[in-house]
């Protein structure tokens, strides 16, 4: 897996626009997966697992059809 596959803590803050201690409490709460840690031991989450994280919850917010 590339570099640019995988994203962390901070990036993923970022990208969705929510607090940094909500992605550690998603990470805590096994809501969002993550593949292992970098070199200085930050959490590392998978773009794949991200987009997949970001279209689960998508998917509860929309309702549904008539």
């Amino acid at each position: 897996m590339a570099n640019a596959d995988r994203l962390t803590i901070k990036q993923v803050a970022q990208e969705l626009g929510v607090d940094e201690r909500t992605v550690r409490r998603w990470l805590q709460n096994k809501e969002l997966p993550y593949v292992g840690f970098d070199i200085r031991g930050r959490y590392l989450i998978a773009r794949a697992d991200l987009d997949e994280f970001v279209r689960k919850r998508t998917e509860k917010r929309e309702p549904e059809s008539e």
